[in-house]
């Protein structure tokens, strides 16, 4: 597996994003033919940079998870790449609050 990770030092990124990753799967990690995201009460963004995930049954480009009470099942396969974001807590409601504040004001 080829995993790098990023950790913000911008104060104000900070204040949303816990981390970053970029990964890649190699022939060594695919195991039993599914990676999962297990529960830590984190919200997390998984953004493929090849061709679509297979998550949950359901084929998807990106998704938002909020891992709080279910493991997020994927099908891996040689040479995926994906990266994920996992905000710090409230992150991506701030986010949300600034988006709507910034574009959808009366």
């Amino acid at each position: 597996m080829i995993q790098h990770l990023h950790i913000p030092k911008n104060p104000a990124l900070s204040q949303v994003v816990k981390f970053m990753t970029y990964v890649e799967l190699t022939q060594e990690d695919i195991l039993d033919g599914r990676t999962a995201i297990f529960p830590n009460a984190t919200t997390n963004i998984l953004f493929s940079l090849e061709e679509d995930i297979l998550v949950n049954q359901t084929s998807s480009s990106n998704s938002i998870y909020t891992s709080c009470s279910t493991t997020v099942f994927f099908k891996p396969y040689v040479g995926m790449k994906f990266m994920t974001v996992q905000f710090s807590s409230y992150g991506l409601s701030h986010i949300k609050k600034y988006l709507l504040s910034s574009y959808w004001t009366p």
